[in-house]
């Protein structure tokens, strides 16, 4: 272990102020762009026929979700099943306090002891027909731990009946009609629930009466109101704002996930037996948040420091004059970003598991075996999908060999890279990851000023199931056969609920714009020599994150 004695080795000035100069002014400029453009969000879609490797990821990152118990970052984790002699589940939390990680260690053990106690015929009931299968009492016991979450998007539920009913009495055709009858039930169901809980037996009290909901929840997915609901959400999306219908769906989603994940936990005990005999759960500390980034605040001074080309730097200027035109300040947001309140980074709960796994092979001079790596390589799981520079370190780290769960790209500025230490000998290659990553920063920012349609995700988690006909189909129209096929069938797609909803480029003609668009591209095409990431053919862009999870915290409440 590093000596904690010891003090952490700085960034140097100049890597510090290069860094997050360019990462909090695309924030910036992403978030311009979402306030005034209609934006298109990703097919992320899966293809059917998952392998057993990837059912397997799927398993560790639903541990990942049962321990995400609150709105806002904090408790976003990570997971890592490893084998260095008995199983060992390893877990790392954006910013929970050592009393909380116990917590969450303690209720791991329990949820994986109850799945490995249950005899074979105890776990032939996978689903909620009776109250107190193996699959019922997990369930309850993972709705009281995330109640904060749920009761969340309970309400979110509850906002939107309302709205929605109203709409399908106007509609009078049968399918309203049928999709009326479906948000009765709903409405029924969560009107069977307690009043809000404050301490954890109530919490246990209402788990148990919030089982009703996910089976009205489970069943509305096997009809055809899921159908109807999908197409709402697609035709009432608005540019900025999502409907009623949206947040209807999402909620639901978010509720369903919960049932699902007990499918696959289940699915993953009758599979693989050993996972739930002999093991240990243990924790990485949350890092602590580090200090203010010293940093130019204003568009000039970063504009020169992003770039020496004089073409590209009055392309920034242009762009950010442009949108002061139009009532966006980005100097007032970058200074309003970088007070020192509130702006103190943190290491996302992944690359601080990673950087456990990492120190522990360099300072035993031997290689961490994951479970099973032969034939599912080494992987770190999460409650959440990759942020954009979580997925950059991952990917520009010269040693770590491990795979994550695909990044939705949103990105969070309050983001920092481990701890390095002198005896380390670390600090040139943790230089070296950020340099990289600092690259891949800048082209993105000329990226988004050239194209100004960056993809955004209003949500971290999914909202609709990402196989939709394996669901709905003759072939699959019980949660029953698509768990029984769980080699085949990727059931991460089903629980991590997405906003994958296509929009139009715009809603209507153009704005027309106080300078030239074409003359900023051009410049910005000519300075960059001809890189091919500009190419306008390529439409997966930066993403900021307004979602459930704290918007621009990096992804914790600090």
């Amino acid at each position: 272990m590093a000596d904690i004695t010891s003090e952490p080795v700085p960034l140097t000035p100049s890597v510090r102020h290069r860094f997050y100069e360019p990462v909090v002014f695309l924030f910036c400029i992403i978030a311009a762009n979402f306030k005034n453009r209609t934006t298109r969000t990703p097919d992320l879609e899966t293809d059917d026929g998952k392998s057993p490797t990837d059912s397997f990821r799927c398993f560790v990152n639903k541990l990942g979700q049962i321990c995400d118990s609150e709105r806002g970052g904090d408790t976003i984790t990570a997971f890592a099943v490893l084998q260095p002699g008995m199983i060992e589940y390893r877990f790392a939390s954006n910013s929970r306090d050592r009393n909380a990680l116990n917590r969450v260690k303690k209720y791991v053990i329990k949820i994986l002891r109850m799945l490995g106690d249950a005899s074979n015929e105890e776990l032939k009931t996978s689903d909620l027909s009776r109250h107190a299968s193996v699959f019922s009492v997990v369930l309850r016991t993972i709705l009281a731990f995330n109640w904060p979450r749920i009761e969340l998007h309970i309400a979110a539920l509850k906002q939107q009946f309302g709205f929605c009913a109203d709409a399908c009495r106007l509609d009078e055709s049968e399918e309203a009609n049928s999709a009326l009858q479906g948000i009765i039930r709903l409405e029924h169901a969560v009107g069977r629930l307690s009043e809000k809980r404050t301490d954890e037996d109530d919490n246990s009290k209402v788990a148990e009466e919030a089982l009703g909901l996910l089976q009205t929840i489970h069943e509305l997915y096997q009809s055809p109101f899921a159908e109807f609901l999908r197409e709402k959400a697609r035709q009432d999306r608005d540019v900025d704002n999502d409907s009623p219908w949206t947040e209807l769906r999402h909620a639901m989603g978010r509720l369903y996930s919960y049932y699902i994940t007990v499918k696959v936990l289940v699915a993953t005990r009758k599979r693989r037996p050993q996972l739930f005999d002999d093991f240990e759960v243990n924790f990485v500390p949350s890092s602590g948040p580090g200090e203010t980034p010293s940093m130019r605040r204003n568009t000039s001074g970063i504009a020169s420091r992003m770039t020496s080309n004089t073409a590209k730097r009055e392309a920034i200027i242009r762009y950010v004059d442009h949108l002061k035109r139009r009532g966006i300040d980005v100097d007032k947001d970058l200074k309003d970003k970088t007070q020192p309140r509130c702006f103190q980074p943190i290491v996302h709960a992944e690359v601080n598991l990673l950087d456990s796994i990492l120190r522990e092979e360099r300072e035993s001079d031997e290689r961490t075996r994951f479970y099973g790596e032969g034939d599912f390589g080494r992987y770190i799981g999460c409650s959440k999908p990759t942020c954009r520079l979580c997925g950059l370190y991952f990917q520009f780290h010269p040693s770590a060999g491990v795979d994550v769960r695909p990044s939705h790209q949103n990105l969070y500025y309050k983001w920092r890279a481990p701890d390095v230490y002198e005896h380390d000998g670390l600090g040139a290659e943790r230089t070296s990851i950020l340099e990289k990553m600092l690259n891949a920063i800048r082209e993105e920012n000329f990226r988004v000023i050239q194209d100004q349609a960056p993809v955004r995700k209003r949500h971290d988690s999914h909202t609709s199931p990402s196989n939709p006909s394996e669901l709905f189909s003759t072939r699959a129209t019980r949660m029953d056969d698509v768990v029984s096929s769980f080699e085949r069938v990727d059931l991460s797609s089903v629980t991590e609920v997405d906003d994958v909803e296509e929009r139009s480029e715009s809603s209507g003609p153009r704005e027309s714009l106080e300078f030239s668009t074409g003359t900023v591209a051009a410049a910005i095409t000519a300075a960059a020599g001809g890189l091919k990431t500009w190419s306008r053919n390529q439409r997966v862009h930066t993403v900021i994150d307004e979602d459930e999870d704290g918007g621009d915290d990096g992804g914790a409440k600090l």
